[in-house]
């Protein structure tokens, strides 16, 4: 049986029913409703796109690494379409990929072509806009699309189904328990977090707006026998005056009023719930699933230079450059180069937070390089042998010692 991917699939929805909330399937409107409600997701998604982007393109040649003119292929990576960037292209795929699990991309060729080596432009199809039907044909599949029915754009109520010919759909490494051709959205386990959030947030700006019920006045108007009940107008006209208490501009600081009444608190001190301290528990737990380090994220705390330093730099490598190799592998797939003998890779060693290890590495070699060039003069290896521990390649009739070239 054919199993469809459609925009509600790939959201989080909850609701309301007797003030109680229930869960159900996940839909588009709401991954849209928690980026725009949820701030700190919306910013580690920001900021791992920013980050993202700041590799540069190489093609290189498949057979021996070297750099390749390609003048078409930059030409097209520069400018994937008439309204973005090579930045802008890349930071909406990668948004998409983060938030969806996937990202459709339309290749546009010129009539005539089909070998992909005169691609004109690659247009972002939005996946809140698609809906996908899969198929059973995972064994026998030769490519992704083998494994994809039919692909349908939906845009204000107009529907058209796209040439699967013409389009690719870049995934992310997350998995999919139900479907293998689509993986799931990184969202779906952090439902909980990203809820409690908004939630938080709510129930902060609540707090702000109207303090909620801080307490009790108690009429104390008493005869000489027992306490005299206020009136009905007594209480609207009380309640009307409280009303008017609060910190918002316009409020009144003080109540004044000729009624005789007590006092009790009942509301628990806004510390006491500790609602910055959960929001930042679940903050991090949404930082730990998208692989971004908590540290580079504002706090109260503060973070020293070399703890950030530090953490920037495990940030690239262990998230942003992996995360780099998986758009990279699918961009030279999508555009056939491997076919044509060339790969595009997007470079991150020259960032200032990379440079160190380059730098280590470059030390590290230097006195690697001094140690194999003094086990050569003291006759321990041979000449070639120096070269492969300086990782040069070999010379013919070369495999002699310090000794032999001194004749």
């Amino acid at each position: 049986g054919a199993n469809i991917i459609t925009p509600q699939q790939q959201g989080i929805q909850f609701f309301e029913w007797n003030n109680v909330t229930q869960w159900q399937d996940i839909t588009s409107e709401n991954i849209e409703y928690y980026l725009l409600n949820c701030p700190p997701l919306a910013t580690i998604i920001n900021r791992k796109a920013m980050a993202f982007i700041n590799g540069k393109a190489e093609i290189l040649d498949t057979k021996n690494g070297n750099y390749l003119d390609d003048p078409d292929l930059l030409k097209l990576l520069t400018k994937p379409n008439p309204i973005q960037t090579d930045r802008q292209f890349r930071a909406q795929v990668y948004s998409y990929i983060q938030i969806y699990g996937f990202c459709p991309v339309m290749v546009m060729q010129p009539a005539g072509f089909k070998d992909y080596s005169r691609v004109s432009s690659l247009w972002v199809i939005p996946p809140n806009y698609v809906t996908i039907k899969t198929n059973t044909k995972y064994l026998k599949a030769k490519s992704h699309m083998d494994m994809i029915d039919s692909i349908t754009f939906t845009y204000n109520g107009l529907q058209s189904e796209l040439d699967k010919s013409s389009m690719y759909i870049f995934t992310d490494m997350s998995t999919n328990f139900d479907n293998l051709a689509i993986p799931d959205s990184r969202l779906i386990p952090l439902r909980y977090p990203i809820n409690n959030i908004i939630k938080n947030y709510e129930a902060r700006g609540t707090i702000a707006d109207k303090r909620g019920a801080i307490g009790i006045l108690s009429n104390q108007t008493k005869d000489n026998i027992s306490t005299l009940p206020l009136s009905d107008k007594d209480k609207k006209q009380l309640q009307a005056d409280y009303s008017r208490y609060g910190l918002k501009h316009g409020q009144d600081q003080l109540i004044i009023t000729n009624a005789a009444l007590s006092y009790q608190q009942m509301a628990m001190p806004v510390r006491d719930m500790m609602l910055l301290e959960m929001e930042t528990a679940d903050v991090m737990t949404i930082a730990d699933a998208y692989g971004y380090p908590s540290v580079l994220l504002a706090n109260e705390k503060g973070t020293t230079y070399s703890n950030q330093e530090g953490a920037e730099r495990k940030f690239y490598q262990d998230t942003i450059v992996p995360e780099s190799a998986n758009y990279d592998e699918q961009l030279n797939d999508m555009l056939h180069l491997r076919e044509r003998g060339r790969i595009v890779n997007y470079d991150y060693t020259w960032l200032p937070s990379l440079q160190e290890d380059e730098k280590l590495k470059a030390e590290v070699r230097k006195i690697q390089g001094q140690a194999v060039i003094q086990e050569f003069q003291a006759n321990v290896i041979t000449w070639n042998e120096m070269r492969e521990g300086l990782y040069l390649d070999t010379v013919a009739g070369m495999d002699k010692y310090f000794y032999e070239l001194e004749k």
